[in-house]
């Protein structure tokens, strides 16, 4: 008999098929040793954590120390920049290979162990630290090897900056600049993706690359602190004091040093092609000079020679004078009354020490030259406000802001007092950078812009009605227009974030810049962390099959 609930036909049905194996598991994985997990507890706990530490920090420091035996001493480079390059060397290596490994692993070609993880590797093999046990001493060792590498490379590009070849000296600039936000950034980028593939299992590299951009951006913003802008008062009050402190030195120089510096200045100008037929501001400086020869004349009266001698290629309204030749010898000019006044021998003074003259004048022109460019971009914020706040104004305190600092960025005079990257801070506020210039002109679909002469309002009704005998033109319009009104704001917002690091900058050279500029995040140290983010998720889910 047959059971009610059996189906007679079951005797002839197919075998069910054997489970399928996925494409990217080892068919081996299932006769390979389980690791079994050994609780660490007292001094072996710290004994491992010590090894992880060891085996983190170690790849690092072994390209400096291989980076400075080559280049002293008998590299010509010198044991310093030597380090520098063994570890931007390392983080470049480290860079390519992921990126090598990211693209292999779509052929199925074998993974390439990254240059740290050999160096790690080879300590191991000789008994010198640990490799991680565990998640949280795999997430430890991850981010303080990214702490390493970004720190590192940062203060090496910084050690670079000099010898640097000159077109590579701007790149150098902005891989060292704010090195502990640079530091802070890389941890980021390495721990949260870390902590995802570690313990939540996540192998997305869309989520990974996510999450290491993210981790990267809050770190910098917690690393980076925020330096406000010293007031164009307060410089000027320690410039004062240092002048103050100079004139105490009571320093008067003798008539034939006076002498001596008029033959320097022509011998000085001898080799720079001058003639005194067509160089007009030339000839005005030499008779200053030949009117000071063999006149005594106090410290501080020659600094104010100086001074004139330095004015002599402007007008008063700041416009230059004379042709770029002229300017040019003036400068030299200029730094010839400089050297002279730093190497003034007792011989050539009838009193005081000028040596410690020298000192304070040297601080109190560095002082006073970030106060006037202080007070200059404040006097910018100042009268963009009133404008700004006029009644019958129609301009927006970033429109206003870009205006003034505008008539600086013309004015060669004001402009040439800055130093290079504040002067390029100002012209980004002034003419704005690409991804500004596209977002202002999506800011003229704004409902505050003017368009074809007439001002658009919110529904669209500056189209002849259009939008109000359609509803999809309207909406369309009131998504265009909102989408102008974002662009502009965020166009806005890097107004003035610009005009403040240039602020900064000013009074605090280094202060208001941040990393970046062509190339930068390609070779930066939170890039790194981005691409190794991939790297370290697949060996994560390897250690996870073999039951890490």
């Amino acid at each position: 008999m047959v059971k009610e609930d059996q189906n007679p036909f079951d005797q002839f049905k197919a075998p069910p098929a054997p489970a399928k194996v996925k494409a990217d598991a080892n068919p081996f994985d299932q006769f390979k040793p389980k690791r079994t997990k050994r609780e660490r507890t007292g001094m072996d706990k710290a004994t491992q954590i010590a090894g992880v530490t060891t085996n983190a920090l170690l790849p690092y420091a072994t390209a400096a120390g291989l980076g400075a035996a080559a280049g002293a001493p008998f590299g010509g480079v010198g044991a310093v920049p030597g380090a520098a390059g063994g570890v931007l060397a390392l983080g470049v290596g480290d860079l390519g290979t992921g990126i090598y490994n990211l693209g292999a692993s779509l052929f199925d070609a074998d993974r390439i162990p990254l240059p740290s993880e050999t160096i790690s590797k080879g300590y191991r093999s000789a008994g010198i630290g640990r490799a991680p046990e565990t998640p949280g001493e795999q997430v430890y060792s991850d981010v303080l090897q990214a702490a390493a590498s970004g720190g590192g490379q940062a203060k090496a590009a910084q050690n670079l900056v000099g010898s640097a070849a000159p077109r590579a000296q701007n790149f150098m600039r902005g891989l060292g600049q704010n090195a502990r936000g640079q530091t802070a950034a890389s941890v980021g980028a390495a721990g949260a993706p870390s902590v995802a593939s570690n313990y939540l299992d996540v192998e997305n590299p869309y989520a990974l690359a996510g999450l290491s951009l993210a981790g990267g951006l809050a770190g910098a913003k917690a690393g980076t602190p925020t330096t406000k802008p010293v007031t164009a008062a307060a410089l000027r009050e320690e410039s004062g004091n240092l002048y103050r402190a100079m004139e105490t030195e009571n320093v008067n120089i003798a008539p034939q040093a006076m002498t001596d510096l008029a033959l320097a200045a022509r011998k000085k100008i001898g080799a720079l092609r001058y003639d005194p037929d067509t160089d007009k501001l030339v000839t005005q400086a030499l008779d200053l000079f030949g009117k000071k020869s063999g006149k005594p004349l106090s410290f501080e009266m020659l600094e104010e020679f100086r001074k004139s001698i330095r004015d002599l290629p402007y007008t008063q309204s700041g416009a230059g004078r004379g042709t770029p030749k002229e300017r040019a010898i003036i400068a030299a000019l200029d730094d010839t009354i400089d050297d002279y006044m730093d190497g003034l021998t007792p011989a050539q003074v009838t009193s005081g020490d000028a040596a410690s003259a020298s000192a304070f004048l040297k601080q109190a022109r560095n002082v006073r030259a970030r106060g006037y460019q202080t007070e200059t971009l404040e006097d910018a914020f100042t009268k963009a406000t009133a404008t700004s706040d006029a009644l019958n104004s129609n301009k927006s305190f970033p429109q206003a802001l870009r205006d003034e600092f505008g008539k600086i960025a013309k004015n060669q005079r004001k402009l040439s007092k800055f130093d290079a990257p504040t002067q390029e801070l100002i012209k980004k506020v002034a003419n704005g950078t690409a991804t500004q210039k596209v977002l202002m002109s999506l800011g003229k679909l704004s409902p505050s812009a003017s368009l074809f002469g007439t001002q658009m309002p919110v529904y669209g009704a500056g189209y002849g009605g259009l939008a109000t005998m359609s509803p999809t033109a309207a909406a369309g319009v009131a998504t265009a227009q909102t989408a102008g009104a974002l662009a502009k704001g965020a166009a806005n917002r890097m107004t003035r974030t610009q005009a403040n690091r240039a602020l900064v900058n000013a009074a605090q050279p280094g202060g208001g810049i941040k990393p970046g500029g062509p190339g930068y995040f390609v070779a930066s140290p939170v890039a790194q962390q981005n691409v190794l983010a991939q790297d370290r998720a697949k060996k994560a889910a390897e250690r996870r099959r073999l039951g890490f």
